[in-house]
C-alpha cells in the first residue's frame, strides 16, 4: 500500500523548467548558410570529451561533442541536447527549429561565453563553433 502511495504522489509531481536571466551581457554567435526554404536548423560545435567505454585499437577512441540546454527567448529552458546520437556518432546533433531567437548554455564552455544567443532564420542553418 506504502509502493502504491508512493507511485501516485510521484505521477502527480511535475519538473518545473529551468529560468535564466535575461541580461544585454549575452552575446549573438553563429553563422549562417542556407538549406531548404521551410526548414531552420542549428548546429552547435562544443568542446569535446574522450569516451573510453569505446575505444578500440582497431577504430581508435572517439571523441564526442558536449552537450548543452537550450532556452526560448524568454529564457525559459526548452531542452537538454546530448549532442551526440548512438555509440558510435561523434558530430553534433542537427536541430530542426522553429525560426526564432534561442539562448544556448553549454555543459564545458571553457574559453567561450557560458551563455549566449543564436538567431534561426527560415530557410538558414546556424552553426556556431565553440572548438576554437
Amino acid at each position: 500500500m506504502v509502493a502504491g502511495l508512493l507511485m501516485i504522489g510521484l505521477l502527480g509531481c511535475t519538473v518545473q523548467p529551468e529560468v535564466l536571466p535575461i541580461t544585454p551581457d549575452y552575446p549573438t554567435l553563429g553563422v549562417f548558410r542556407p538549406t531548404f526554404p521551410w526548414q531552420s536548423r542549428l548546429i552547435v560545435n562544443t568542446e569535446t570529451w574522450i569516451d573510453y567505454n569505446l575505444g578500440s585499437g582497431d577504430l581508435g577512441t572517439v571523441l564526442r561533442p558536449t552537450g548543452y540546454t537550450l532556452f526560448d527567448d524568454q529564457g525559459i529552458e526548452i531542452r537538454y541536447v546530448r549532442n551526440y546520437i548512438g555509440v558510435t556518432d561523434s558530430e553534433p546533433t542537427l536541430l530542426e527549429l522553429a525560426p526564432g531567437r534561442y539562448l544556448v548554455r553549454p555543459d564545458k564552455p571553457y574559453r567561450q561565453p557560458p551563455v549566449f544567443w543564436v538567431v534561426l532564420e527560415p530557410g538558414k542553418v546556424t552553426e556556431v563553433n565553440l572548438r576554437k
